[in-house]
Order: C-alpha cells, then structure tokens, then sequence
C-alpha cells in the first residue's frame, strides 16, 4: 500500500475561494494525498512532516515589501523553511515566482518565439514626471511596474496621444515606476489562458477595450480586475468595453487551440513554473499573437475541474526530482 504523502498549503482564504480549494483535503485523500494548511505566523518545524509545499504568498510579499512587520517575519520564516529543507517540493521556488511579482522581470525573463508570438513595444519610465522625455508611440498603456498584490498595482490608464500624459500624475504615485505598453488593435476581446504543469492548457474570453478610432481623445483610468468578465449586457460607464458575444465569437473562431498550447509550453519552458495564467491579444489587421500579461497561480475560476487537475499535478511533481533551488534569490 502506497504511503500517505503530506502536503502543506500556504494561501489566503480569498484565494482558495476563488479556486475552489476550501475542501481540497477531503477531496485528495482518495488520492493518497494529506493536504493541510500551513500558518506562517507559527514555527514551520511544528508543522512538520511535509513532502510538499504549494503557496501562493504574494500577498504576503506585498505587505512585507510595504513594512508590515507581521508579514517581513512570516515571509522570512517561509524562506528560511525552503532554504534548509531541500528534499521538500516547494511549489513553486520563491526565485522562480518573484520574477512575476514585477512586469519588468517579468519581460526581461520571457523572450518571444516570433514564429509564436509577440511581445507589445514596452517602455520603462522610473516615474510618470520622465514620460515627457521619452520617445513614445500613441495610443499605449500605463501600467505600475509592481505586478504584486499591492494597493494599486491593477491600476492603469490608456492614453490616447501625448496631450493625456499630465493625466497619468493623477492616478500614480510620483515615486512608483511605470511601463508603457503599445497598444494592440484587438476587436475587445482578450484571450485569458490558463496553464497548470505538465500540459493543462485552458482558453477563455473576456471584454476587452475596443480598437481606438480617430474619436478617442480622453484619458480612460481603469482596474483591471474590476472589467466586466462576460459578453452580456453593457454597463453604462463602459462603454469603451466590447459586450457584443458575436464579436467573441468571431475572435474565437480565428484562435488556434495548438498555437496557443505551444505559446504555454515556450513559456513554461522559460519560466519553469507549475502554475501560471497568460493574456493574448489577436490583432486586427494582422492577426499576430501578443502576449500582453502573465501572472503566478491565477484563479482558475472558470476551469470547472480545477480541484481535480491541482491534484494530479501535485501528484505527479511529487513523483519528479525535486525543484532547485528553493530560496529566493532576489
């Protein structure tokens, strides 16, 4: 009889709502699998034994890198953890994550296959006062650099032409670096992607901005996570959201399942994580690939079996060398 295998989860509870993990425990143990949570604010010794650890602490990277002193410590504590246990799986390294808690890092790590996709022209400003001084190409995003979980950091603006830039200094921090995304003519439909390791690879839809036309002169401020997430009835205040399903349904028809697969692998190949989310833009006129985003263990909220497929991954990364190194190294 196979024994036990112990895994630890360090999440909030908004995350394992949203990813419908709350009972993951009662569901993994037909699997052969013990899934306990973990409490940061104790001594990890305590919580011992564990051959597995599966987190998602931005959060908690977050607050720390704000001073919350609460947050330094068990952050601290986690990587001590990783760093003096390497025969525990930690999924994933605190190296390999923190490279997309910041959209620069992010790029700098993941190279386009041009034959796959693209990367939209990016610009990196050390705070909105220096855009002045950049050579830049309208239209475009402003996005914080800080893709972490900090107040903020889902904050962003498109602008239309230069004369909107004095706008961007309402709406971030003088201090905070920002980068400028080109803007890509996309019929308002963004293609969300998710990958869970070896080879999940789940598409949907969402609104997205409508192309610009020569009408299109004001700033527009925006959460990104507060967009609407389904092609039904338009909201008043949107009205620079595409709602109509029959122009989703167009785009959709036009995406290529296989390419977006082999766009995931590249990525995975690069950024050697378990569980990573992804956005594509198609563009109009060319039907070109753009990688836009790319995010660590997104919400998975519309993979109905998500629960089913988090089990057999961690199972088969259990079966598979352990991971090195397991410490940040930023």
């Amino acid at each position: 009889m196979t024994a036990t295998q112990r895994i630890g989860m360090v999440f909030s509870t908004k995350k394992l709502k949203q990813s419908r993990l709350v009972d993951i425990s009662k569901r993994a143990r037909s699997s052969g699998l013990d899934i306990v949570e973990l409490d940061l604010s104790r001594p990890m010794e305590e919580q011992m034994p564990l051959d597995m650890v599966v987190h998602k602490v931005s959060d908690i990277i977050a607050k720390a890198k704000a001073g919350d002193k609460n947050a330094q410590a068990e952050y601290e504590r986690f990587q001590t953890f990783c760093s003096i246990h390497p025969n525990i799986h930690i999924v994933d390294p605190l190296d390999r994550v923190a490279k997309l808690l910041d959209r620069k890092s992010t790029m700098n790590v993941c190279s386009p296959d041009h034959a796959l996709f693209h990367i939209p022209s990016t610009v990196y400003a050390a705070n909105v006062h220096e855009l002045h001084t950049l050579d830049l190409t309208f239209p475009l995003f402003c996005k914080p650099q800080s893709a972490c979980a900090v107040s903020g950091s889902h904050h962003m603006v498109l602008v239309p032409s230069s004369l909107e830039l004095t706008q961007l200094q309402q709406h971030f921090p003088p201090e905070d670096p920002v980068i400028l995304q080109q803007f890509i003519p996309h019929d308002g439909v963004l293609v969300k992607v998710y990958f869970a390791y070896p080879d999940h690879v789940y598409i949907f839809y969402r609104p997205s901005f409508k192309n610009i036309d020569q009408g299109f002169s004001k700033a527009i401020f925006f959460d990104s996570q507060k967009l609407p997430k389904s092609f039904d009835a338009e909201s008043a205040d949107q009205h620079h959201i595409m709602t109509d399903p029959s122009v989703r349904d167009h785009v959709k028809a036009k995406v290529d399942p296989k390419r977006i697969q082999h766009i995931a692998a590249h990525l995975q190949r690069q950024l050697q994580l378990t569980f990573f989310g992804f956005d594509v833009l198609l563009e109009s006129t060319t039907g070109e690939y753009h990688v836009v985003d790319i995010n660590y263990f997104p919400s998975f909220k519309e993979v109905d079996n998500f629960p089913d497929v988090f089990i057999a991954t961690l199972k088969q990364k259990l079966d598979e060398p352990l991971a090195q190194p397991n410490h940040d190294s930023q």
